[in-house]
């Protein structure tokens, strides 16, 4: 009998491994729907494996399928109903179906690559701060010692060597978190008949709408560019947007979570060691044996460690802001790039590093004008 070869073993072991390395964020916010009235968690896990099956066969490449941050997490800290969440990801959804009129790929490279860089700069360090406090180091230096150690090892292998340890400590947290995980019996969904909220709406989606249109969308299209090369000619901002407006809409119909792609999502696959689309079989194929465990048991059961997700978040953080480099190493780029930096250090809201980037276009563009006497 022919033994498999060591390059077929590793393209497996790697894309295995790469395909669980961006749970850090997404399987804590399926716990905490799955225990909020009015949700399925049979079909919460569903719409997500079906979401990464569908996103691999559409782009070809590991793509990363994460919640609608805005919304998801309004849904748990506002007291948004069921009903307000599934209509806010149906209109984010029906909003990018509506862009698909546009010449979206063309305005797409006319924005500057210094902006788009940025946001990633700015999306890094806000994911790093948030796996801080999600690792909570509080006045512990032996937790910060380990938290450092866990983090810069991570670095540093990748960086030197060909080792992706984040793909390995992703896979190993992952199937602790199933073995440790104390069962809950799960109720059925409620049928809540609370009035739908306006107001709710608005605060749910206008958010959202311009994470989704700068992070899941051009940044998306932007990383996968650069880590894939040709073989992210399948991505382009009208297919992504075509993802997740129809997936929004299905989803919303048969009560799943509202969804987007992601570029730190990207970057934790690929630098947990994906290579390949089968990544997204791997994870999609999980969350769907999870979802038909679910359904006949009526039992959920997963405790990821907040430590060790702490760690990976900010892991991921460190590799999604060095993509900035390209434009910090030009001179005339440091300024606007470290004002998005530091307003995103201080609010920890990709919105707001956004428009400090915005506001420094504007200023460059009437600069030009201005030197070329149009201005008198």
């Amino acid at each position: 009998m022919k033994m498999p070869s060591k390059a077929f073993l590793s393209f497996w072991s790697n894309n295995t491994l790469g395909a669980y390395a961006d749970g850090a964020l997404m399987f804590p916010l399926l716990l905490a729907l799955s225990v909020k009235d009015g949700f399925s968690t049979s079909i919460l896990l569903f719409s997500v494996g079906m979401a990464y099956i569908v996103s691999g066969f559409i782009f070809r490449v590991p793509m990363s399928v994460q919640p609608l941050k805005s919304v998801v997490i309004a849904a748990l800290a506002l007291g948004a109903t069921t009903l307000e969440v599934h209509l806010s990801g149906f209109l984010v959804g029906l909003l990018c179906l509506s862009l698909l009129f546009a010449p979206v790929n063309k305005l797409a490279n006319q924005i500057p690559r210094r902006l788009i860089h940025g946001l990633q700069l700015g999306l890094g360090i806000i994911l790093v701060t948030q796996g801080m406090k999600m690792a909570g180091l509080g006045e512990s230096y032996e937790w910060i010692f380990l938290f450092v150690f866990f983090v810069g090892s991570l670095i540093l292998l990748d960086f030197y060597t060909n080792i992706s340890l984040l793909g390995l400590l992703s896979f190993g947290i992952f199937i602790w978190a199933l073995l440790k995980g104390s069962q809950v019996t799960l109720a059925a969904p409620a049928n809540t008949e609370n009035p739908i909220r306006t107001s709710m709406i608005v605060t749910l989606i206008l958010p959202q709408l311009a994470l989704t249109l700068t992070n899941s969308v051009v940044g998306t299209y932007d990383v996968s560019r650069r880590y894939f090369s040709e073989r992210a000619e399948r991505i382009t901002v009208k297919r992504l947007l075509m993802s997740i407006g129809l997936g929004n809409v299905f989803s919303s119909f048969i009560g799943g979570l509202p969804f987007c792609h992601g570029s730190g999502g990207v970057t934790a696959h690929v630098k947990g060691g994906s290579t390949h689309w089968y990544s997204n079989l791997i994870i999609g194929g999980t969350f769907l044996a999870l979802a038909m465990y679910v359904t006949f048991s009526q039992t959920f059961s997963i405790a990821y460690p907040p430590f060790m997700a702490g760690v990976l978040l900010s892991t991921v953080g460190i590799f999604h802001f060095t993509l900035a480099k390209p434009s910090w190493i030009i001179p005339s780029c440091r300024l606007q790039l470290f004002a998005m930096a530091t307003v995103a250090w201080l609010t920890q809201n990709i919105l707001w590093t956004l428009g400090i980037g915005i506001a420094f276009e504007c200023f460059l563009s009437f600069n030009k004008i201005a030197q070329k006497g149009y201005l008198k």
